[in-house]
């Protein structure tokens, strides 16, 4: 039943099934509701788990009998007619019964509560594809994403081998730019779903989808769109005017992830950073400028006199508090230029790029790119947090205002103060304020 949790013994009874299906391939389609109810995305993870064996065992099953000859004995005879026309309907049930869950199994390998139900629907996804049963492009973003499920019993060396087949066989495919931004999307999903014990590697770190990149690093002109189709993650249109806040705050919340993840890949090659760097300058400067004027104004005095950048930053936090949401929107993209920035100067210090540098890269050179890089250290990590912090000389005025204040209203709670001393607040939720 749908709203009920079922007994133990549940698993067990779909196993039993499934070995009759795979001996009598007409009861498949009168088992289609239980496989439906079985493979939910809250159904169990242990009924789950199982009710996608039974798919990886008919494929299993399905191989043997689709080989053209049989041994016997030693010798090698073809299958009669009658043997030929059972496979056929076989296959058929099988393929069919594929094609009606073919969505529900896809989606189970992005399961985040249990790693055995994410290593069958992989081990399902890899047969499928191996045999034609799916196209590659639906299975390509799920297979990127698995690369993360890096915890004691995760899949991603099985998610990395099935990647390096899927390149050699379907190789525009990977590299397209749509699916490296579906893979993004779907690494950062599971990533947020899995359990914290699942999503470190063996040193600590965090993992990121970094094996694309790896696999494309002979082939230059899919590499440095892999780059500019994952940065665009972080370009204001992201942002659009007719979404909400809540789904704002998400693609600010991915925006922050990705640019994590482009400024951890191992970058070889100096066109490389400087593709990234020189993408970035180009959206800042397309977007600053208006971006910050039409902040400036929301935040102005309310006769229209004076300017944002005059007025004391207290008084910014309270405004912000009682912004538009067309304001607020701007604030978000402010944030995901903040981003850029921060991206670009992380990549700047970290392999050695000065503006000079940056300024003469040419795209188009495919000769001078090609020289090698290397980081000057291997441990330094980018720190998004600091977009959500007030810039030091604001930070002060705020702390001096308060100060001020408090010296005024002897009674008001005393506010937190960080290790240093000195207060360092942050914005509200009102993006606006930065």
């Amino acid at each position: 039943n749908a709203g009920s949790a079922p007994p133990p013994s549940t698993p067990y009874a779909v196993k039993a099934l499934g070995h009759i299906c795979a001996r009598r391939f007409d009861l498949l389609q009168r088992c289609s509701e239980m496989f439906r109810s079985a493979l939910r995305a809250d159904a169990p993870a242990p009924l789950k788990q199982q009710a996608v064996m039974v798919f990886v065992d008919l494929l299993r099953s399905e191989e043997g009998r689709t080989k053209p000859s049989v041994i016997k004995k030693g010798v090698a005879t073809s299958k009669s007619s009658k043997e030929i026309n059972a496979a056929a309907e076989a296959t058929a049930a099988i393929s069919a019964a594929l094609q009606q869950h073919q969505t529900s199994l896809i989606a189970s390998a992005l399961d985040g509560r249990s790693a055995g139900v994410r290593h069958q629907a992989l081990l399902l996804l890899k047969a499928m594809l191996e045999q034609g049963l799916v196209h590659p492009h639906s299975c390509i973003p799920k297979v990127m994403a698995l690369e993360l499920d890096a915890g004691e019993r995760g899949c991603a060396e099985l998610a990395r081998a099935t990647l390096r087949a899927l390149y050699a066989r379907h190789q525009p495919m990977v590299s397209a730019p749509g699916n490296a931004i579906s893979g993004m999307h779907a690494a950062f999903e599971l990533q947020c779903a899995l359990a914290p014990q699942a999503r470190g590697e063996a040193d600590g770190r965090t993992p990121r989808p970094r094996y694309v990149y790896a696999l494309l690093s002979g082939a230059r002109k899919e590499r440095l769109g892999y780059l500019k189709a994952v940065l665009s993650m972080v370009q204001v249109d992201r942002i659009s005017a007719d979404q909400t806040p809540a789904q704002w705050e998400a693609a600010a919340t991915k925006a922050r992830w990705v640019t994590e993840t482009l400024a951890d890949l191992p970058y070889d090659k100096e066109e490389d950073p400087l593709t990234v760097i020189h993408n970035a300058n180009r959206a800042l400067s397309l977007h600053s400028d208006e971006t910050l004027r039409r902040i400036g104004l929301a935040l102005a005095d309310a006769d229209g006199t004076g300017s944002s950048l005059e007025t004391p930053p207290d008084a910014l936090l309270e405004r912000a508090r009682t912004l538009e949401p067309a304001t607020i929107r701007e604030g978000y993209c402010a944030e995901l230029l903040c981003l850029m920035h921060l991206l670009k100067r992380h990549l700047k210090r970290l392999y050695q790029l000065n503006d000079a540098k940056c300024q003469s890269f040419d795209a188009a050179d495919s000769v001078s790119g090609q020289r090698p890089t290397a980081r000057i250290h291997e441990t330094l990590r980018i720190d998004v947090g600091l977009v959500s912090q007030l810039p030091p000389t604001a930070a002060s005025a705020l702390a001096k205002a308060r100060i001020a204040k408090r010296a005024q209203s002897p009674k008001r709670a005393q506010s937190p103060k960080s290790p240093s001393g000195s207060p360092r607040p942050r914005s509200p939720r009102g993006k606006a304020a930065r």
